[in-house]
Parts: C-alpha cells; structure tokens; sequence
C-alpha cells in the first residue's frame, strides 16, 4: 500500500478526489409573522445571521469536509449540514501534514459544499415564504478562513451507512 504524504494543499489536492457529497441535516422553521419562541424577527436592514462551522474528518484512505451552516433571516430559521468525502485511489493511504488539511478544507471542501449549500437554503426558503427565496451570498474561499472547529483522524473508512447509494 503506497502512502501519499500531503504536506501542502496542491499536493494534497492531487492525492485525492471527490467522491461525494454527504446531507447528514436540513431544517427550516418559519414564523411567518407569527411570535415563535426563538425564531428571530426579520431584521429591519434586511441583513442575515450566517454561522458556518467547519470540521474535517481524516482517514487512511482520504477526508471528509464538513459544513453545517445555522441562517436566521426573514422570520427564516435553516438548518443546514452536508459534508463533501474526498478519497485517495484505492490501495493508497492518506499521511497529512502540516496545516494542509485547514487550507485544503477553506480553499477546496468549502467552495465544492458552497453550491450545495445554497441551493438548499433557497430551496427551503421559497417553500415557507410567499416572497422571493433567500439566497446565501456567492462567496471566495476567504470568507471561510477559520480554524476548524473539529479535526478528527480515524483508523478506519466512515461505516457504510454514512454512504451515499
């Protein structure tokens, strides 16, 4: 079994590939004008609470990014937690060091999981709402630039149930 050091982010890039993307949560509540307990009311400017936290999951034969984003706006409450799973090719093993996973998951997992995110941030807006949807902004890597909340290393591949069919 080969190993792959990934030292940095292009060369951790080139040792892996996309191979899915994972929903693990979506939620929305609305108020619709209502006073529910915990829902925000719909901010005067017109502007947004968005919180992204991001977490890295590493195995031997790859990583996963992990995104779970929490948009209070417009009597909206969305809940949303996907995950993009990158793998090696298979017999090779995964060795990362250095900040390269934190990079990798600003610079590469963030910006694949983007897309996703917002589609179904607007898709659950427009169910609940008569107005037009919310739409998260389109973004550069940099607004993802933080240290992940949670970096785990695991011994073995995600169960299967964890798979996408």
């Amino acid at each position: 079994m080969p190993e792959i050091a990934a030292g940095d982010t292009r060369a951790l890039l080139a040792a892996v590939s996309l191979q899915r993307i994972d929903l693990y949560k979506l939620h929305a509540v609305s108020a619709a004008g209502f006073d529910l307990d915990g829902l925000p009311e719909a901010p005067e400017d017109g502007s947004a609470n968005i919180n992204v936290t991001q977490s890295i999951r590493i195995r031997p034969n790859g990583l996963d990014i992990r995104c779970a984003l929490d948009v209070r706006a417009l009597h909206l409450h969305i809940e949303v937690d996907i995950a993009a799973a990158y793998d090696c090719r298979e017999g090779d093993t995964l060795v990362v060091e250095g900040p390269a996973t934190a990079e990798f998951a600003e610079k590469v997992g963030m910006m694949a999981l983007w897309p996703y995110a917002r589609q179904h941030v607007a898709d659950l807006s427009s169910r609940l709402t008569s107005g037009p949807p919310f739409v998260l902004p389109v973004v550069q890597s940099c607004f993802f630039h933080q240290e992940p909340t949670n970096v785990v290393k695991t011994q073995m591949s995600p169960p299967d149930e964890f798979a996408s069919d």
